[in-house]
């Protein structure tokens, strides 16, 4: 299934996003929709005509701010991303957390945005 296909009601979430730009993080009323385990995506939008897209967030259990993590085409499966997510260690709190300690021990840089398919 493709993030297009998704028939779930889209709802308000408060949610962790970047600033235009594009360095600084605000915080916003984001309209979004379940897309699977932690994972959510905003509205379609359409970068150019052919082109759509939305932005993804997940949201941990027991966290009441969803995170902004990318922005993706809906033309994409779900499967995809969600290997994706695994993959970059933010499909669950524990992965994340555990992510953002090495890089901080490593003295990376830190951004919430991490997905850019």
């Amino acid at each position: 299934m493709k993030l297009k296909d998704l028939t779930g009601e889209f709802k308000k979430q408060r949610s962790i996003c970047y600033k235009v730009d594009r360095n600084s993080i605000t915080y916003h009323n984001r309209t979004m929709q379940h897309v699977i385990g932690n994972l959510y995506r905003g509205q379609t939008e359409a970068e150019e005509t052919y082109n759509q897209c939305c932005t993804l967030y997940v949201l941990y259990p027991d966290q009441s701010v969803a995170m902004e993590i990318g922005t993706v085409n809906v033309d994409n499966s779900i499967d995809e991303i969600q290997e994706i997510c695994k993959r970059k260690s933010i499909d669950t709190q524990e992965a994340f957390i555990s992510r953002v300690k090495k890089r901080i021990e490593n003295q990376d840089h830190v951004q919430l945005r991490i997905l850019n398919i």
